[in-house]
């Protein structure tokens, strides 16, 4: 699992469109951190691995690590081309045993990827707006669970940055 997170890891900083931030993580991120720290009791978050460019929220718990990559860009467009670049790279290193697909309903664009190691390990990439999100889980359900989580910090992101206009 190490070894696979680390791949990944590298995997994702290859395939950046030159994004930058300020020394501070993005208001985004605290708010999901928050979440998985107020919902998600059997997880802990392991902040000895974060990064900030991109931020990734590292979780750890007795089932395995997952880990949450978060980009937010200036724009859909940039987004979309974050997302496009990410999924085909990530397609290209699953091998013959994994398995591609969307999830109905769940964000502007997004893909779903099992099968590509034996413990089950499950990564969902998503975009909504101008973020993408990359959620590297060890099962599909907790995947998914995390993906919504993410998901509705967006959303209710995005809704109060719409009524501070």
């Amino acid at each position: 699992m190490k070894k696979l997170i680390l791949h990944i890891s590298l995997l994702s900083a290859l395939c950046l469109v030159p994004i930058t931030y300020a020394q501070d993580k993005p208001a985004l991120v605290t708010q999901i951190e928050k979440v998985f720290t107020e919902t998600e009791p059997k997880w802990r978050i392991d902040r000895e691995n974060v990064q900030l460019n991109p931020p990734v929220i590292h979780l750890k718990s007795r089932q395995g690590d997952a880990l949450v990559y978060v980009w937010v860009t200036k724009s859909a467009k940039t987004a979309g081309e974050v997302f496009e670049g990410n999924t085909i790279a990530f397609g290209n290193t699953m091998g013959a045993r994994g398995r591609k697909v969307k999830l109905p309903n769940f964000g502007d664009e997004n893909y779903m990827f099992t099968g590509f190691v034996v413990s089950g390990t499950t990564s969902i990439h998503f975009r909504q707006g101008n973020v993408y999100i990359h959620v590297i889980a060890p099962s599909q359900v907790t995947a998914k669970r995390f993906a919504q989580h993410v998901m509705k910090q967006i959303i209710e992101s995005s809704k109060s940055q719409h009524a501070s206009s």
